[in-house]
């Protein structure tokens, strides 16, 4: 059996949207990528933030984690415990990250 054979769908996936990007091209729907700064096109883009936008406008509405959809404890928060503590740490990260640079730079 042959190697394309027997790869999955989502391997096939993955490879397509590798090689979609490696050519300059949106990775999700294979069209000129409008900026060289940017990795998706900007249709797509659009779609995926209103994706978002909506799936977070309905967690809300049912009281979930805007994050993860998950419980949230406290009625007066957006986020379960678990994605708090995630976000605390990543920020706790990014501003000792910030802070190093900060400090090489002035050196």
């Amino acid at each position: 059996m042959s190697e394309q054979a027997t790869i999955s769908r989502a391997e096939a996936a993955r490879r397509l949207r590798e090689k979609r990007k490696a050519e300059g091209l949106c990775p999700i729907c294979g069209l000129p990528v409008d900026s060289s700064e940017r990795i998706v096109c900007s249709e797509c883009t659009e779609r995926i933030s209103e994706q978002g936008r909506l799936r977070r406008m309905q967690r809300r509405e049912k009281g979930l984690c805007l994050r993860c959809g998950g419980v949230v404890e406290d009625a007066d928060r957006v986020n379960c415990r678990r994605c708090r503590s995630a976000y605390n740490t990543q920020m706790k990260a990014w501003f000792a990250n910030k802070k190093k640079i900060k400090e090489i730079s002035t050196i």
